[in-house]
């Protein structure tokens, strides 16, 4: 009874053996479970991999079939915006051409080309599926004509020269005198805001009803910022003076009105007595 019980006891102290080779059981299966992440992410990123080299491929293929079937050729490019220009010049500044291919067009290429023109303020290139490509354009307008240096610029509705006045381009504009390059070029600022005071003077004279008898040939501004607008064919000179100019416009309309009634005409109208605005001095020829 003895002996079973120690060998019992025995048999329970005893440790356990060694696997082969010296290596524990709970060294083994960290091993396996790291190589077993490592194997599981290889083959995600190997799968990702081709999903994407698949998609690029599918993307690529789509691409070149876009830019060279002729389903996408151009059969119509409209125009929209022009009023100067003709058709043929904005199609050409553009680089634009029918059977071009719509997705080989560089639209910000043809953009930028069409405001290079002086007259293109601003401009727009739209695409249309499946083969139309629409152009719009912002034209500027001649609303005057700048004299200075010996040279005549188009002024356009914002009072901005825009270009120098060539073959083809209006001549039966309001000349504007009086400004220099060389000031543009040491205070643009203020002599842009001379100029649009100037350009705003000429409006609002064209807004008479006498304007169509007498209409607007030149406005002079002199150094003191004093304005002479001369009217008519004969070169009738109002002395306007300083803005607001309001008043004196419509003074200057009463005076021409009733001299055109009466067959004279003057030459010299002066509204531009600011200690007494309500006078006003005619000279006739």
């Amino acid at each position: 009874m003895g002996n079973r019980r120690s060998k019992h006891t025995a048999r329970h102290r005893r440790a356990p053996a060694d696997p082969p080779g010296g290596e524990t059981l709970g060294s083994e299966r960290p091993v396996r479970g790291l190589w077993g992440w490592a194997s599981t992410i290889a083959k995600m990123v190997l799968g990702v991999t081709l999903i994407l080299a698949s998609v690029v491929g599918i993307a690529w293929g789509v691409f070149r079939y876009a830019r060279t079937t002729p389903r996408f050729s151009l059969k119509d490019i409209a125009v929209e915006g022009t009023r100067r220009l003709s058709r043929d010049d904005i199609l050409a500044a553009a680089g634009l051409h029918l059977g071009d291919n719509l997705f080989s067009l560089d639209v910000e290429a043809a953009q930028r080309a069409l405001t290079q023109s002086p007259w293109i303020k601003q401009a727009k290139v739209t695409r249309q599926l499946p083969n139309r490509v629409l152009v719009q354009v912002h034209e500027r307008q001649a609303q005057a004509a700048l004299l200075a240096n010996g040279k005549t610029f188009l002024v356009d509705e914002t009072g901005q020269p825009f270009k120098e006045v060539g073959v083809g381009d209006p001549h039966d504009l309001t000349l504007i005198t009086g400004l220099s390059l060389d000031a543009f070029a040491h205070e643009p600022e203020l002599e842009h805001e001379r100029l649009r005071a100037v350009l705003a003077l000429i409006r609002a004279y064209e807004h008479l009803g006498i304007a169509q008898a007498y209409p607007a040939e030149e406005a002079h501004l002199q150094p003191s910022g004093a304005v002479t607008l001369n009217v008519g064919s004969s070169g009738i000179a109002l002395h306007l003076g300083h803005a607001p100019f309001k008043q004196r416009l419509l003074r200057a309309e009463r005076v021409l009105t009733k001299a055109l009634r009466q067959g004279g005409t003057p030459s010299v109208v002066f509204l531009d007595n600011e200690a007494h605005p309500e006078r006003v001095v005619v000279r006739l020829l």
